[in-house]
C-alpha cells in the first residue's frame, strides 16, 4: 500500500520540492509524507491531501495556470496523434490487401497478408535495391 502523500501551503500557494519556493500549480508542488508535512505545518503553513489539492492554488496566477494549461494541451494533442498513428498501424496488421479481414480464408491464388506486412515488405525490398545500387556504383 502506497503511503498517502501531502501538499504545503502558505500564502495561498504550493511549496515546491526541496523547499525552494512556491508556486500555484498543483504539479509543481512538492509531495510530503504526513509525518513530514506535520514537522513542517504550523499557524501559517497548512497541510493538504494530495487527492484533495486543487490543480491551481487559490493565489495562482492567472498567466500561469493558463500556460500551463496550454501545456498540457499541447502534451495531450501529441499523445493524441501518437495514437492515431497506432491506431491505424493495429489497422493495417487486421486489413488484408484485398480489404477483408485478414483472419478470412486463403483461396485460389490469394492467400491472406495484412497491408502492414505488405507496406514493410514493400520497404524492405526498397532498401534492398538501394544497397545493391549504391554497392554498384562503387
Amino acid at each position: 500500500m502506497t503511503e498517502e502523500l501531502w501538499l504545503l501551503v502558505k500564502r495561498g500557494l504550493y511549496y515546491r520540492p526541496n523547499d525552494c519556493g512556491y508556486t500555484g500549480i498543483r504539479d509543481h508542488a512538492g509531495r510530503y509524507t504526513a509525518d513530514e508535512a506535520r514537522a513542517r505545518a504550523g499557524s501559517e503553513i497548512k497541510m493538504v491531501r494530495l487527492a484533495d489539492a486543487p490543480e491551481f492554488s487559490e493565489a495562482c496566477f492567472d498567466d500561469l495556470a493558463r500556460a500551463h494549461l496550454l501545456k498540457q494541451r499541447d502534451a495531450a494533442l501529441m499523445e493524441i496523434a501518437r495514437l492515431r498513428e497506432h491506431v491505424d498501424q493495429l489497422q493495417a496488421k487486421m486489413t488484408c490487401m484485398c480489404g477483408d479481414s485478414v483472419d478470412h480464408s486463403p483461396w485460389a491464388g490469394h492467400s491472406p497478408v495484412s497491408m502492414f506486412d505488405y507496406a514493410v515488405e514493400q520497404e524492405v525490398t526498397r532498401r534492398a535495391a538501394i544497397t545493391t545500387s549504391q554497392r554498384a556504383e562503387k
